[in-house]
C-alpha cells in the first residue's frame, strides 16, 4: 500500500538510541576506552578520565558514589559542524578508511549510552567552547526527533576544578550523567577494575618505546563533589601480559 506523498521516518528516535543502549559492552572500561580511542585519533597527548562523586542514602546508609564520569582530552577538538553531527548516528570522521582505532561512528554513541542516559560533548578550538547533548528522557518526553544546535558553552566548573583549570587551547570533553549501566558505582572499586583493562589495552601508548603508539599520559581522577577537592588520582602505567 502507497503511503502517497506522506514522509514516514526511518526510525524513531528515542526507539534507535534505547536500542543502542544495548549495544554490547563488557564493562564500562571498554565503553570508556572507545572515548580514549577518539582522543588518541584527535591527536591528544593527555587524557583524563574523571569521575565526580558525591554521598547518597542508599538502604539506610550513606555511601560515597559515582555520579558522573567525564573523559577530557588536549586533542585537536571539533569544529561547531563536526560536534554538532557527533551524536547523529552512524557519523564519523573516518568512515572512509580502514585504518585507525574506530571507523564506523557508533563508538561514542553507543558507549556512551551504555553507560549513561545523558551524554554531553564539549569540543574546542582556539579556547572556544561548543555543546551538543543527547537526553534519553527528554528525547522520550518531548518526542524529539533531530539534534539540537550546538551552542558556545564552558567546561563545567567541577571538571575544572578536579583537573586544576588546565584544559589546553583545543580539546574534547564527553561527560556521562545519570549513570544506569557502570559496572560499581563506588569510585575506588571502578577505578580499580577500569585500571586493570585500560593498562593492559593503551600498554604501548603509556611505555617509552614508540614502535606501536606514541606515548600518552592517561590519568584517573576521582572529585569529590561534597567537599570540592581531588580524592584520588592515578597515572595509567603499562601492563604488558
Amino acid at each position: 500500500m502507497s503511503n502517497g506523498d506522506t514522509q514516514v521516518q526511518i526510525v524513531d528516535a528515542y526507539l534507535a538510541l534505547t536500542a543502542l543502549k544495548q549495544v554490547g559492552y563488557r564493562n564500562t572500561a571498554t565503553a570508556v576506552a572507545e572515548l580514549v580511542d577518539n582522543a588518541i585519533e584527535a591527536e591528544a597527548k593527555k587524557i583524563t578520565i574523571i569521575t565526580l562523586s558525591a554521598r547518597e542514602p542508599v538502604s539506610k546508609r550513606t555511601l560515597y558514589r559515582v555520579q558522573q564520569i567525564g573523559v577530557l582530552d588536549n586533542g585537536k577538538g571539533m569544529t561547531p559542524e563536526e560536534l554538532g553531527n557527533c551524536l547523529s548516528l552512524g557519523w564519523g570522521t573516518r568512515l572512509d578508511t580502514r585504518d585507525g582505532l574506530g571507523r564506523f561512528g557508533f563508538g561514542l554513541k553507543g558507549s556512551s549510552l551504555s553507560q549513561a542516559e545523558v551524554v554531553e560533548v564539549y569540543s574546542w578550538q582556539n579556547g572556544v567552547v561548543y555543546k551538543a547533548y543527547l537526553d534519553l528522557q527528554e528525547i522520550k518526553h518531548s518526542g524529539q526527533q533531530y539534534l539540537k544546535q550546538v551552542q558556545k558553552a564552558e567546561i563545567p566548573k567541577d571538571i575544572s576544578a578536579a583537573i586544576g583549570d588546565e584544559v589546553g587551547n583545543s580539546g574534547t570533553l564527553v561527560l556521562w550523567s545519570k549513570l544506569d549501566g557502570v559496572d560499581f558505582k563506588k569510585p575506588n572499586t571502578l577505578f580499580s577494575r577500569m585500571q586493570e583493562d585500560l593498562c593492559r589495552i593503551y600498554r604501548h601508548f603509556l611505555d617509552d618505546n614508540d614502535d606501536y603508539g606514541k606515548r600518552r599520559d592517561i590519568k584517573l581522577i576521582d572529585y569529590d563533589l561534597d567537599n570540592k577537592k581531588v580524592d584520588s588520582s592515578h597515572s595509567l602505567l603499562p601492563n604488558d601480559p
